[in-house]
């Protein structure tokens, strides 16, 4: 129930990026602390910058730092 709205979510905001979902035991492991959780992850495999929540602003910041991330 819950996968079939987050692909409907997916869908209807036109989000291009890979969308991770695991058993709620991965919370704990990865420091899920709120939904949405952004992790950005460089070419390399390190965690670069990590988000909780949502606002327009942190949207736009992250646009920018997914650039960054990608022309690196």
């Amino acid at each position: 129930m819950e996968l079939a709205k987050l692909q409907g979510l997916i869908k209807e905001k036109g989000m291009p990026w890979p969308t991770v979902v695991g058993p709620n035991t991965n919370n704990a492991a990865y420091g899920v602390s709120g939904i949405p959780h952004v992790v950005l992850i460089d070419r390399k495999g390190i965690v670069r910058h990590m988000y909780v929540g949502h606002t327009a602003a942190q949207a736009a910041l992250i646009h920018r730092q997914v650039e960054a991330l990608v022309n690196e």
